[in-house]
C-alpha cells in the first residue's frame, strides 16, 4: 500500500506539483498589507510581497503579507521634529523642551509604525498626538488614520474596534487638506476588513480628487487583483507607472499578475525593473526565482533565491524554492540540505517533506522517502 501511495504521490507531484506559485486564493476574506509596521500578520496574494509608497507625508506600505492586512500612515510630525532638531545648537544643555521634543518624536514613531510597539501603545501614542496638536493640523489627520489602522490590527477586530477605526478614517478625511491621501487611508481600512467594493470606491474617490495619485491607482489595482479581476488590476498598475515610471510597487504587483497568468518573461522583466530601483528587495528576488524555475532557468533561479535568503534568512519558502531549483538541476545533496533547513525552521512545512521525499526517491533511498511521505500525510490530517 505504501508503494502505491508513493507512486500516486509522484504522479500528483509530477512537474506541475514540483513547481508552485503562491497565487491569489479563490476564497479570499482578508487582503493586503499597508504599513511599515511589524504587527501580527492579515491575507495575501503572495507571501513575500512588500513595498512602501509615500503620499506627501502619508507614507503607506502597500506590500502584501500572508493571511492578514495592515494599513497605516507615517506622521508628518517626524519631518517637523527633524526641522526642530536642526535648530538646536550643538552642545547645548538639555532642557525640558528638549525632553518634550524627544518624547513627541518617539510618540510619532510609535503612531506611524516606524518603530514597532504593541497595538495598545500605538493607539495611546496616536491619541496623545491628536489631543496635543492643533485640531486642524496635518499631523492630526495622519494620527487619526494610523490609530484607525491600529484598531484593525487584531486578527479578529471586534465591532467596537471597527467602529472606532471607521470613525478615525472619516475624521482623517474631514481634516486632510489633500483628500486623496486620507481617502486612500480609508480605502485601506475597508480593504483590511475584506470589503473590497467599498475599498475600490474609496480609491476611486482618491483618484477623482487627484488623478496623479499613483498610490490610489496601485491600491485599487491590488484590490482588483484580490477580487480576481486581473485585467482591471493590470490597467491600474499601468496607470500608476505612467504617472511615475520608477514606481517599483506597481511593477512588482504587475509582475505577480503576469507570473500567475504564466507570462513569465513579462514577469521577469517587471521584477528586474523593481530590482533596478530597489536592489535589496528580498520578496522580488524570491518571486523572480520562482519565475525562472518555470522557464527552466535553474541556475538563475538558484542565484535569485540565494539573494532572497541572504536578505531575509527567515524566508523558509525561498529555501524550499531554491531546493526545488537544485533538485531540477540534479544537485540533489544541496536540494536535500535546503529542504532540511526549511523543515528545521518550520517542522510543519508539509511541502518541504513532499519535495524531499521526491529527491530521496530519485537517489534510491526509498525508506527515507516513505518516512517523509508519512510525515506529510500526518500533517495533512492536522
Amino acid at each position: 500500500m505504501r508503494k502505491n501511495l508513493f507512486i500516486c504521490l509522484l504522479i500528483c507531484l509530477g512537474i506541475s506539483g514540483w513547481f508552485y506559485f503562491v497565487e491569489v486564493p479563490a476564497n479570499k476574506t482578508n487582503a493586503i498589507s499597508i504599513i511599515n509596521v511589524k504587527t501580527v500578520p492579515v491575507q495575501s496574494i503572495n507571501s513575500d510581497d512588500s513595498a512602501m509608497s509615500d503620499i506627501s507625508g502619508f507614507q503607506i506600505d502597500l506590500g502584501i503579507k500572508k493571511k492578514r492586512i495592515y494599513s497605516g500612515v507615517n506622521s508628518a510630525t517626524d519631518r517637523e521634529l527633524e526641522r526642530t532638531e536642526e535648530k538646536i545648537v550643538p552642545n547645548q544643555k538639555k532642557s525640558i523642551s528638549d525632553d518634550s521634543t524627544a518624547e513627541r518624536g518617539q510618540e510619532s514613531k510609535w503612531c506611524s509604525g516606524k518603530k514597532w510597539v504593541p497595538r495598545a501603545k500605538k493607539i495611546k501614542a496616536c491619541t496623545k498626538i491628536i489631543k496635543s496638536s492643533s485640531p486642524n493640523s496635518t499631523s492630526v489627520a495622519v494620527a487619526h488614520c494610523n490609530r484607525g489602522t491600529a484598531y484593525l490590527s487584531k486578527s479578529k477586530p471586534t465591532k467596537m474596534d471597527i467602529g472606532h477605526a471607521i470613525a478615525d478614517f472619516n475624521q482623517a478625511v474631514r481634516l486632510d487638506t489633500r483628500r486623496d491621501r486620507s481617502l486612500v487611508c480609508r480605502g485601506h481600512g475597508y480593504l483590511s476588513l475584506g470589503k473590497y467594493d467599498r475599498a475600490i470606491t474609496e480609491y476611486g474617490k482618491a483618484i477623482s480628487s487627484n488623478p496623479k495619485s499613483k498610490e490610489a491607482f496601485t491600491a485599487r489595482g491590488i484590490t482588483y487583483r484580490l477580487k480576481g479581476d486581473a485585467q482591471r488590476a493590470i490597467s491600474d498598475f499601468y496607470s500608476a507607472i505612467r504617472i511615475d515610471s520608477n514606481y517599483a510597487l506597481a511593477y512588482q504587483h504587475r509582475g505577480q499578475i503576469f507570473a500567475s497568468q504564466k507570462y513569465y518573461d513579462r514577469a521577469i522583466k517587471d521584477f528586474k525593473r523593481v530590482l533596478d530601483i530597489d536592489p535589496r528587495n528580498s520578496p522580488v528576488f524570491h518571486s523572480r526565482c520562482k519565475a525562472y524555475i518555470y522557464i527552466k532557468n535553474y541556475a538563475r533561479a538558484i542565484t535569485d533565491c540565494s539573494k532572497a535568503i541572504e536578505l531575509n534568512p527567515d524566508n523558509t519558502h525561498a529555501k524550499v524554492d531554491r531546493g526545488t531549483a537544485y533538485g531540477l538541476n540534479n544537485q540533489f545533496e544541496l536540494s536535500i540540505a535546503d529542504f532540511t533547513q526549511a523543515i528545521k525552521v518550520d517542522p510543519k512545512l508539509r511541502i518541504a517533506y513532499l519535495k524531499r521525499a521526491y529527491i530521496f526517491k530519485l537517489k534510491g533511498n526509498v525508506a527515507l522517502a516513505i518516512k517523509d511521505l508519512d510525515m506529510a500525510r500526518e500533517l495533512s490530517r492536522n
